[in-house]
């Protein structure tokens, strides 16, 4: 008589399991969020915020590529320290930060050993000495035009879930960055035109 062998169901990690779907449930909440937000200081803010909490990480920061001088600056950071501004513009050269733009690919480094040295330093971040970061591109249409970087991850290392993850967010960055400056320069455009208007009458 013959039988059916029954597979061996694959076993699922509950907790696993709830956390992509709290992650999930906020990377959608982060696309409503930045499709309603044009004001750029509060959109980049909220960018560097939502990236070190969706990646469980203790800092988030965001490099744009300045159009006059073509070099990254840091532009927002998460948490309650100041502004990542105060750090200055970031080489493209001898940099993480400019590896990532430069060869518009991810970059994770981790520190098995916490109580080495930092692993990295990167001026950037609002706590320069990192013993984990993650970093990913960002792409506006097809060009790479920033940098988004997370450090520090509670709990363990960044792995390549975590970059795919960063990736997601940082592609929305993108278009609502992209979509920032447009309204920035029809605003522009509209208050050239009164002044041309004002000239005239």
């Amino acid at each position: 008589m013959g039988y059916t062998r029954r597979m061996a169901e694959p076993r699922v990690d509950h907790d696993d399991l709830r956390r992509m779907v709290v992650q999930l449930s906020r990377l959608v909440e982060i696309s409503v969020t930045l499709n309603a937000t044009l004001d750029r200081p509060a959109l980049l803010r909220f960018i560097a915020t939502s990236a070190a909490d969706v990646l469980e990480a203790e800092s988030a920061v965001i490099l744009l590529v300045d159009p006059n001088t073509r070099r990254l600056q840091p532009v927002s950071s998460s948490g309650s320290r100041p502004p990542a501004e105060a750090a200055g513009a970031v080489p493209r050269e001898g940099t993480i930060a400019g590896t990532v733009l430069r060869e518009r690919r991810h970059v994770i480094l981790n520190q098995v050993d916490a109580s080495r040295a930092p692993l990295v330093r990167a001026p950037e971040l609002p706590r320069p000495e990192a013993r984990s970061l993650l970093a990913v591109p960002i792409f506006s249409r097809h060009d790479a035009i920033g940098v988004l970087e997370v450090a520090d991850k509670r709990g363990g290392a960044f792995d390549e879930s975590d970059a795919r993850t960063l990736a997601i967010i940082a592609s929305q960055a993108g278009v609502a960055i992209h979509n920032a400056r447009l309204l920035q320069d029809l605003q522009e455009a509209n208050r050239d035109l009164g002044r041309l208007d004002k000239l005239k009458s």
